[in-house]
């Protein structure tokens, strides 16, 4: 389990990489909200996309051409902008809006 105690952000053409094996579960913490830039990339190795879970406190947004891997639950509104998601799953206590 990963915790960020505020706000997180993928920088634009950043990539984070996340290691383990098919039996391996991921859950990030995010206190605030999680906001993935343009070209930004979520990669798994090794991990399955259904064990990643993202738990974010505040909005979740995702720009386009972002390569998201996971399960997101947000709190706030989630807006998701021409993702490329890879086994994802949007849920949030907000409005979810999805552009492409």
């Amino acid at each position: 389990m990963y915790t960020i105690g505020g706000s997180a952000d993928l920088s634009q053409g950043s990539t984070l990489t996340i290691t383990g094996d098919t039996a391996t579960v991921v859950i990030v913490n995010v206190a605030g909200d999680l906001t993935l830039e343009a070209s930004s990339r979520v990669a798994l190795a090794g991990v399955l996309p259904q064990h990643v879970y993202w738990n974010v406190g505040g909005a979740l947004y995702v720009a386009g051409h972002v390569a998201f891997r996971g399960n997101a639950l947000a709190t706030g509104d989630a807006q998701i902008d021409g993702v490329q998601l890879g086994y994802a799953a949007i849920l949030s206590r907000g409005n979810v809006t999805l552009t492409n």
